[in-house]
């Protein structure tokens, strides 16, 4: 018998962001910056280059959030990700080098489903996926 896909709780990563009520943080990584919390602007930050010298990539942390893998999957919770963020009145942005790949959230156009996505930096999301 197959048992249905456990549904994940309101406790999610997003959530964690609800707790920054004041103040700055900043996650730097071998000398490269990382992340960065703001929680008076309510703007998350993701440099490029940090998130590669972790070892990251992003197909796997979507694959951690939904449980799924796939572009379908990356693209749907994308736009879930997305949406809620501007719900709850943040922002999410990935840079190279202080130029914007990608914004989500608050901020970004509801008709592009809060996400917006600099075309001439499209390789650096996908190296990183």
């Amino acid at each position: 018998m197959l048992m249905p896909k456990q549904q994940k709780s309101d406790a999610d990563t997003l959530e964690l962001l609800s707790m920054f009520e004041s103040g700055i943080l900043t996650v730097e990584v071998n000398g490269f910056p990382l992340a960065k919390v703001d929680a008076e602007s309510r703007s998350l930050d993701l440099e490029a280059q940090g998130i590669k010298e972790c070892g990251i990539k992003l197909s796997k942390l979507i694959e951690f959030e939904t449980g799924e893998k796939g572009i379908k999957t990356m693209i749907s919770a994308s736009e879930s990700t997305a949406r809620r963020l501007s719900e709850r009145g943040w922002s999410l942005a990935l840079y190279d080098r202080g130029s914007t790949i990608l914004k989500m959230g608050r901020g970004v156009s509801r008709l592009t489903g809060h996400i917006q996505v600099n075309l001439l930096k499209l390789r650096k999301i996908l190296e990183n996926l």
